[in-house]
């Protein structure tokens, strides 16, 4: 198992005199403007927080090599690691330009990267010593190298890795220009402010193909021969496997594939996606919208550019949301990617650093942070997937909000996290919300992570939880560790992974745990208000499932969030009762409102929203009847029922607009 390194913290004179800042006196620097500047509170353990800091900057200032490895800082939320980066960068700018080792700061979002940037030349007292760049911000490349501290985003650092291995990329070209200092010597460091996504996930559906495939011009088809006829030979296979899963003895969901095509077949499919890029889909569609046009682009682009990568490296087959799929993956640092710092709070609970072999994680100081003053309320027995609460999103908000107006007090102001498709029916639940919360505010998850826009709420409600498709685990671990065996796939008891039982398991409950705590902690309970580390009085509700999960992420709470308080809360929802489900129409509506265009076996989506077979015959009647609002909303949606045929299934068809006939 590898091994976590407890960075000394105590400065030698010979570190003193190596260092281009004295990790002693940037605490003193640190601290000064933590509290006069901030207005907040300081404490020893702070100050060995921020040593650290400044010991591991200087470090891999000092010993900076392409092949170094990824130093894991876990300074806890609320330490200071942005403000820290911020007066450390603020300290090099005394250096003289020629001595400056550069530094590259790649944040999460626009917002911050331009805080970030403003507030480093304000403190130096320079206009010029720092640059955000962005899509908003999109200075000439070639001035780049001439700023002392570049900030940019997760997603160009992210665009600029994977552009590395893809030959005429426009993006390629940044790269160079990140890392160029003074255009003659690179940046010596390079910190990275929160968790990077270094591993690229590509996934083809047999729906997707199909309907990229249906928008390529005749004549680019032609043009294209090798390119088209490998992507229609990787549908034939996907529907030949699909077709398999409904017969006595099918292809299980999870089976590693060792070829699509056979050796000499497989073409290169970048021309193809080069000319795609130019197809006007907004006017094939009857429109004249630049937007939609972009929109459709992409995402042609992105499914040619996945089938890409899954002919050249190792794939597997996968039943996804009960559709037909080919998956691989691959780590985003190429040999040229130099080592970074990454400041991560959760990392502890992120098993991808213990997967990524380049990564070095640092126990942070003990005690910098006490969580005594904050309730964690938890009721367990609850379904809490996507799926689920999107169907049931009005019944279950409406009676959290109900809930919540006999636990809450007057004046609370309330941080939801929820899934994106729950977020807007929560949202309609304002005017349910006890009048006297001062205010309430919603996110949902992917979003709210390193945002400081619920800084001011007192309460979290964790109202659904964060799952990752099964194929993100399969993805992630073999993507830093290499391709598994089929066996490795398809049966658990073959997962073990330096102590954990279930690597894939472990995975997933890490993932969940870290995002929970992410979003735990942009309440105001992320704030210092003492020298014991404490936080401001902050209450947090949240539904688990009675199982393994649940028990997993309670304990990472605990353990993340060291003197949490933790309250049963008796909250009996919908989800806890054994209820029989009978709004069916709505539900399907809804699933379709959302689902991209293509074909749903009627078998899988009877399953999917718990649809008895009765029901569902009356629903196909209601859908031919031109009387019934079902009817009326399934054709506005280009909604229609295929049924079944001799030795064939029936399916519900999602058209395309124009009237193409679907494969």
């Amino acid at each position: 198992m590898k091994q976590i390194i407890a960075l000394p913290i105590a400065e030698t004179i010979e570190e003193r005199m190596k260092s281009l800042i004295s990790p002693l006196d940037f605490a003193k620097e640190m601290e000064k403007h933590w509290v006069d500047n901030l207005g907040n509170i300081s404490s020893e353990a702070l100050r060995q927080v921020w040593m650290q800091l400044a010991k591991t900057f200087g470090s891999h200032i000092g010993s900076f090599s392409p092949f170094e490895n990824w130093t894991i800082l876990q300074p806890p939320t609320g330490s200071g690691k942005t403000q820290g980066t911020i007066v450390y960068c603020k300290m090099l700018s005394r250096i003289n330009r020629r001595d400056h080792p550069g530094v590259l700061i790649v944040t999460r979002r626009i917002d911050d990267a331009n805080q970030i940037a403003e507030q480093i030349n304000k403190l130096s007292g320079k206009t010029d010593e720092a640059v955000a760049y962005h899509s908003d911000n999109k200075i000439n490349l070639e001035r780049l190298p001439s700023f002392p501290v570049l900030v940019i985003c997760h997603r160009a650092y992210e665009q600029a890795m994977d552009a590395m291995t893809e030959e005429g990329a426009k993006i390629q070209h940044t790269w160079p220009h990140f890392y160029s200092w003074q255009h003659w010597t690179d940046r010596k460091l390079v910190i990275i402010d929160e968790a990077l996504d270094i591993v690229e996930h590509s996934q083809a559906g047999l729906d997707g193909l199909n309907q990229t495939l249906g928008e390529i011009p005749h004549v680019m088809q032609e043009k294209h021969l090798e390119a088209v006829k490998a992507i229609k030979e990787t549908t034939a296979q996907l529907a030949w496997l699909d077709n398999r899963n409904d017969k006595k003895e099918p292809v299980r969901n999870h089976m590693v594939l060792d070829k699509i095509l056979k050796e000499g077949e497989i073409p290169d499919l970048d021309a193809l996606r080069k000319d795609m890029r130019t197809i006007k889909y907004d006017k094939q569609l009857g429109k004249n919208d630049a937007l939609e046009r972009q929109r459709l682009m992409m995402r042609h682009d992105q499914r040619i550019k996945n089938l890409n990568n899954i002919f050249r490296s190792w794939r597997y087959y996968a039943s996804y949301e009960s559709k037909p799929t080919f998956n691989t993956a691959r780590l985003l640092v190429p040999d040229k990617v130099k080592g970074a710092v990454v400041l991560d709070a959760t990392a502890s609970s992120d098993l991808i650093y213990k997967l990524f072999d380049q990564a070095v994680p640092i126990k942070p100081p003990p005690n910098s942070r006490n969580y005594q003053n904050v309730t964690l309320h938890v009721s367990t027995g609850h379904k809490t997937g996507k799926g689920y609460m999107r169907d049931n999103a009005k019944e279950l908000s409406s009676q959290l909000i109900a809930q919540l107006n006999e636990e809450l007090g007057e004046d609370r102001k309330v941080f939801f996290c929820t899934h994106k498709d729950v977020e807007s029916v929560l949202m309609t639940c304002d005017e349910k919300l006890n009048p006297k919360a001062k205010k309430w505010m919603t996110g949902h998850w992917g979003y709210v992570d390193g945002s400081n826009d619920y800084r001011d709420c007192d309460t979290a409600v964790i109202f659904g939880l964060p799952y990752r498709p099964d194929t993100w685990t399969a993805n992630v671990f073999m993507a830093l560790q290499g391709p598994q065996s089929t066996e490795w796939l398809q049966d658990p008891t073959n997962r073990g992974y330096e102590g954990y039982l279930d690597i894939r398991k472990a995975l997933m409950h890490g993932q969940i745990t870290t995002s929970i705590i992410q979003a735990i902690n942009r309440i105001r309970c992320r704030k210092v208000i003492d020298d014991q580390g404490n936080c401001p009085k902050s209450d947090v509700y949240i539904m688990l499932p009675k199982n393994e999960l649940g028990e997993d992420i309670l304990e990472g709470i605990k353990t993340l969030m060291p003197g949490i308080k933790v309250r049963d809360w008796d909250y009996d929802s919908i989800s806890k009762r054994k209820v029989r489900r009978s709004n069916h129409e709505p539900a399907l509506i809804k699933f379709f409102e959302t689902m991209d265009i293509g074909r749903v076996a009627s078998s899988r989506l009877k399953n999917f929203l718990g649809i008895p077979d009765t029901t569902f015959e009356r629903i196909v009647a209601k859908m031919k009847d031109k009387t019934t609002e079902l009817y009326k909303a399934m054709k506005k949606l280009k909604v229609v029922y295929k049924p079944s045929g001799k030795g064939q299934r029936s399916y519900l068809i999602k058209e395309w607009i124009q009237g193409s006939t679907p494969t």
